[in-house]
């Protein structure tokens, strides 16, 4: 028993040691923002006595009272360290608060600064290919066209005044010579101007004339006198570049650009919707682009365009109607191209050709009545004209000429003053019958000019 009591002895010994040495460590302070946050350890700690033989208390051999004391330690060096650590994390909190902070106002800074560059640069550069890009391009190209027309009225006693009023439209610039300027648009915005306006990218306005027109294709070309082009606008406005329609896909995206409702020119997106659509419009059907970029009252003539800036149709029509949206319609240029190249080259007019008939329209009013078909009704044909000698009869309905549709005898008077003498053409009738129905003829005609009429 003793040898165990002295071995017992020799372990508290060693024990207290350990205690003493682990709770004598200088006191620790740590601070930081003018605080004071407690470190680990302590000058003193308390004295627990433990003695599981129930001895007298010695102050150096009983284990209890090292147990004690190592247990107290421990709860001591806990609760200090707790203390330690909610302290640090509260600094930590407060630093990491401050860090954040900095960080973000530095990144702020940062962000405002390059947000600001992009700007400025996004004002002077676009991307190639872009939306931006083709507008910037194609714009100097289109022009806002205003019409004055002056038209016969009557009031509720019948007397008669005249009443003008305005029109508004737009134009592409497709060619210029040394004397004039030449922009195509559609018939219906220059159809009876008393007096045309054209206005360029630069806002400047000068005076314009009709050159050609052509109603069944809704197409027209004016005229603009380049002695009333100041340099400055000449140098700021470009003739278009014309594509292939023919090439286009449904599903390929396409802008268009006009002087949508009078306002000035602006720009709107889209795709081709449909190739090819047949879209009856008053007195004449025509095959036209569907696309469901705006087109809007006052777009009509403008341009529209493929992603490389190409002009490939020339806007036309929007299909309005209760629940529609997204039906606008444009002339395919490739169609477009033969008759505007015609109308900017008119023949003299002792040169141009003529037909020999007299006719009228047929009205849709006439169509149902007598089942006709839509064209020219050939009410008389001279004697030894061109038309005789091809073949034409009273009574015939004439729907093409030289290949196009043909409704109304503005338009075949349109038609003939682009050709002359010995001009050969293809004339599609209608023909009726002993049975009263009507069968397609297609007859070849050579032309006279008008000097030469017997």
């Amino acid at each position: 028993m003793e040898e165990q009591n002295n071995g017992l002895n020799e372990q508290n010994n060693e024990m207290n040691q350990e205690v003493i040495e682990t709770y004598e460590t200088p006191y620790n302070e740590t601070s930081y923002n003018n605080e004071t946050f407690t470190g680990a350890g302590a000058s003193t700690a308390p004295t627990y006595e433990f003695n599981p033989n129930a001895q007298p208390k010695k102050k150096q051999d009983s284990f209890g009272k090292k147990a004690g004391r190592l247990v107290a330690s421990s709860l001591v060096f806990g609760i200090l360290a707790g203390t330690t650590m909610i302290g640090m994390e509260y600094a930590s909190h407060n630093w990491g608060l401050l860090a954040s902070s900095a960080q973000t106002s530095h990144s702020n800074k940062e962000v405002k600064t390059t947000t600001t560059v992009t700007n400025t640069s996004s004002k002077t550069e676009v991307e190639e290919g872009s939306v931006a890009q083709i507008a910037q391009n194609s714009m100097p190209s289109i022009v806002a066209i205003t019409s004055k027309v002056v038209t016969t009225e009557y009031d509720f006693f019948n007397q008669q005044y005249n009443r003008e009023s305005e029109g508004s439209g737009s134009g592409i610039i497709i060619g210029k010579s040394d004397d004039e300027l030449l922009v195509a648009t559609n018939n219906h915005v220059v159809e009876g101007a008393s007096e045309l306006t054209v206005q360029f990218i630069d806002k400047k306005t000068v005076k314009a004339t009709i050159k050609g027109t052509d109603a069944d294709s809704d197409l027209a070309v004016i005229s603009i006198d380049l002695k009333d082009i100041d340099s400055d606008t000449l140098d700021a406005i470009a003739v278009a570049v014309l594509g292939d329609s023919d090439d286009l896909q449904v599903g390929e995206q396409v802008v268009a650009i006009g002087n949508a409702l009078g306002y000035g020119q602006s720009v709107t997106v889209g795709y081709i919707s449909a190739l090819n659509r047949e879209v009856a419009l008053e007195d004449k059907n025509m095959t036209l682009l569907q696309t469901d970029a705006a087109i809007n009252a006052g777009n009509s003539g403008g341009a529209l365009l493929n992603m490389k800036g190409q002009v490939i149709g020339i806007n036309s029509a929007k299909y309005a109607g209760n629940g529609v949206e997204g039906m606008g319609y444009a002339i395919p240029i490739s169609d477009a191209t033969p008759i505007i190249n015609s109308l900017m080259n008119p023949i003299p007019e002792e040169q141009q050709a003529f037909l020999g008939i007299m006719g009228s329209d047929i009205t849709e009013e006439m169509q149902q009545r007598f089942n006709w078909p839509s064209g020219i009704y050939v009410s008389e044909v001279s004697e030894d004209s061109p038309a005789q000698k091809g073949g034409i009869e009273a009574g015939d309905i004439i729907v093409e000429f030289d290949g196009d549709k043909i409704s109304s005898m503005s338009s075949l008077q349109s038609m003939l003053s682009r050709k002359q003498q010995g001009d050969k053409v293809k004339v599609v009738v209608k023909r009726q019958n002993a049975r009263g129905s009507y069968s397609e003829e297609t007859l070849t005609i050579t032309l006279q000019a008008k000097g030469k009429a017997k």
